[in-house]
């Protein structure tokens, strides 16, 4: 009779364990990692196989190579470089309609329109991937949320480094470089239109503008930018902020500019502008900025300038 006790028992308990390892693996929900090399040697050969294949929450390794296509991600993944210098995607990749997506260590090259482009997600991290050669924007976003923008090497883009507009909310952009290189005259670094964004220790250089954000209605235009801690190199012009409630604080300004920050329209005088260094700056008194009104009198623009003053620039350089 104990034996048979016994026995049950044992059955019981392996029942009972087989059971709790099934539901811990469902809380869990462990995902798989899939591996991508061009030259046969892993799972796919492509990228986009590989994500058509994949699951919410999977990994997705690429190894070096040239990977000459387009990709589209709708689904959440992590999609990992295993090189950024030499892993190379050639053509656009899309992320659309999705959310909790991660992409990392790339070199996204020589596309069209945009060599990343971002469009109705939320909590989207693109980090440490270098970004260049496209015929306009470097990483171009719509409709978003959450986004994190994080270490990346943008450079000679024609028109934009990183563009934000159309209904979008919540960015942190941080330590990225955005150089313009052989298109200085025309590439803006930064243009955002959004609410409640973060943008700091970022480097902007050999561009025409460093950052624009901008909103050209009197009333409803972004707020709640914060704007710290950021190194512009040469630009004709550093922060333009129009109808933009902001603060731009801690920030380097090096090298001849025709304007380090200028404001315009009336919801700017709310900016909060304080603390930066500039080095063309006396060492004496507030540092005075320069900025407009603009007024459309048919049929001509009229613009009526006005002054904003930082009245604590830093002595020294911030080291960033």
């Amino acid at each position: 009779m104990k034996e048979h006790i016994s026995i049950l028992m044992v059955v019981l308990i392996i029942l009972l364990t087989n059971v709790s390892l099934i539901t811990l693996g469902t809380e869990l929900n462990l995902k798989d990692t899939i591996y991508v090399d061009d030259d046969g040697t892993a799972d796919y050969t492509k990228i986009q196989d590989a994500i058509d294949n994949a699951s919410d929450g999977d990994t997705i390794i690429v190894f070096s190579g040239t990977y000459n296509e387009s990709i589209k991600i709708d689904k959440s993944i992590n999609l990992k470089g295993i090189e950024k210098d030499n892993t190379d995607i050639t053509k656009r990749i899309t992320i659309k309609n999705t959310q909790w997506v991660n992409v990392s260590n790339f070199m996204i090259s020589n596309n069209g329109w945009s060599g990343l482009s971002i469009e109705n997600c939320q909590h989207v991290v693109i980090k440490n991937n270098i970004i260049l050669n496209n015929e306009q924007i470097g990483i171009q976003i719509t409709n978003s949320k959450n986004i994190f923008i994080e270490n990346n090497e943008i450079f000679n883009c024609i028109m934009t480094g990183i563009s934000v507009y159309l209904d979008c909310d919540s960015f942190f952009i941080s330590n990225n470089i955005i150089d313009g290189r052989k298109n200085d005259e025309s590439l803006c670094g930064l243009k955002i239109n959004s609410n409640n964004n973060v943008i700091e220790y970022n480097i902007f250089k050999n561009c025409s503008r460093g950052i624009i954000l901008n909103h050209y209605v009197n009333v409803g235009g972004p707020s709640n930018n914060q704007i710290r801690r950021n190194t512009f190199f040469n630009l004709p012009r550093g922060i333009m902020i129009t109808n933009v409630e902001s603060i731009v604080t801690e920030n380097n300004f090096f090298g001849e500019f025709y304007r380090e920050i200028s404001p315009k329209q009336f919801r700017t005088l709310s900016c909060r502008i304080r603390n930066n260094y500039y080095d063309d700056w006396s060492g004496f008194g507030p540092k005075i900025i320069h900025g407009e009104f603009e007024y459309f009198f048919y049929p001509t623009w009229i613009e009526i300038p006005f002054l904003m003053f930082d009245w604590h620039p830093s002595k020294e350089p911030y080291d960033i």
